[in-house]
């Protein structure tokens, strides 16, 4: 465990994050993470949604630019990445349940999963409790050679939990 703080702060890796990654078989994965972020559920929401490109990671975007990150909140819109100056979306993952300031949920495959033909359902569930909101967060891969990737995947998505915080809470 102590090996794991040390590494954990070298990468700037809240070690409150700390990921939970299950391998329910060979051909998939689940990665969890459950949050407390000190904002109302509305505003949890609209970090979440709305405000996507202040704190998404641009080292994971196709243009290196987290500005033209977008998400439709709407049940068949899109975690969107607009790649010309047409302003023509790339979709990452599809959107599939809205339930405003409470639950959304997405489906798709993220970066390599998409290259492998893998892909998943990822939940945001967000729960009020005193003046916090907890955020769970659950995206559940399958595809062949998706498991290999289950622990760059979980990185990944723990550094992004990790700048949503972060900007929800000013730091």
């Amino acid at each position: 465990m102590k090996h794991f703080i040390i590494f954990a702060c070298l990468l700037g890796v809240s070690v409150a994050l700390q990921a939970d990654v299950d391998y329910p078989n060979s051909r998939g994965f689940v990665s969890k993470k459950r949050i407390s972020i000190s904002a109302s559920p509305e505003m949890v929401w609209r970090g979440l949604t709305k405000d996507i490109s202040h704190w998404w990671d641009p080292a994971h975007t196709y243009t290196g630019d987290a500005a033209n990150m977008l998400m439709q909140t709407k049940v068949g819109g899109c975690l969107c990445e607009v790649l010309e100056k047409k302003k023509k979306p790339f979709e990452h993952l599809r959107v599939i349940v809205v339930r405003k300031n409470s639950e959304l949920r997405l489906r798709g495959g993220l970066g390599p999963l998409r290259e492998i033909g893998a892909a998943g359902t990822m939940n945001f569930r967000l729960v009020p409790y005193a003046d916090m909101t907890r955020l769970d967060y659950k995206y559940a891969v399958s595809g062949a050679g998706s498991k290999e990737l289950a622990d760059a995947v979980d990185k990944v998505m723990l550094g992004q939990l990790d700048r949503l915080k972060k900007y929800l809470e000013g730091n």
